[in-house]
């Protein structure tokens, strides 16, 4: 191999490391490092098609950067795709990504499921609320995390914004009551442990 290659690699390699060692949550939060925790460790969102029709599509894995690209390519392969179960959602590193999608998933009028211990942690309940009928099983674990907090006496400008984008993304959804305030009355910590119970209670009001 090339001596300017293995340079640049191993140059490359020590940025990293710095990075993490420096701020571990900025770089995870970066192109960069969700590259490194989504691609090179397969960590990332996919889509597999299920059945024998392939009219279904389980996502599994973090949204990141590259996933709205990812779901715009399995829906190009598999077309007939009309219902999307949320296998494993560990969560988001990219709240955008998560809004983008829900939108699509509206628009393809979709189906969603949180099937049999499922797992759909924060912004993939996005994914899930996109859902033209939603289906989730008892068993199933939903997290979802603090969009801002009371006990705080500063909120920053990208929490605000924050905010005001999921918001805006629930009424969106139709939702008939407000999430956020859900949310907020019930969440003591940093996030919230609701059951599919709680939740198809709140979606039925």
């Amino acid at each position: 191999m090339n001596k300017k290659i293995i340079l640049y690699l191993w140059g490359a390699i020590i940025i990293c490391l710095i990075s993490i060692s420096e701020s571990p949550n900025y770089f995870i939060h970066t192109k960069t490092g969700q590259f490194v925790t989504c691609r090179l460790l397969n960590q990332g969102l996919t889509f597999k098609p299920k059945g024998k029709n392939r009219d279904t599509l389980t996502a599994k894995g973090y949204i990141y950067y590259n996933s709205v690209s990812d779901f715009k390519c399995a829906i190009k392969k598999f077309p007939k795709a009309k219902t999307l179960i949320l296998d494993t959602i560990p969560g988001s590193f990219d709240q955008n990504q998560s809004i983008i999608l829900g939108n699509m998933i509206r628009v393809l009028n979709m189906n969603t499921v949180i099937p049999k211990d499922g797992i759909v942690y924060g912004c993939g309940i996005n994914l899930f609320l996109a859902g033209n009928n939603r289906m989730v099983h008892d068993s199933c674990c939903i997290k979802i995390p603090a969009l801002n907090s009371r006990e705080r006496l500063t909120v920053t400008v990208e929490e605000q914004r924050n905010r005001e984008q999921q918001e805006y993304y629930y009424q969106k959804m139709g939702l008939k009551h407000n999430f956020i305030e859900y949310i907020e009355e019930n969440q003591p910590l940093s996030q919230l442990i609701i059951t599919a119970k709680e939740l198809k209670n709140f979606l039925s009001r």
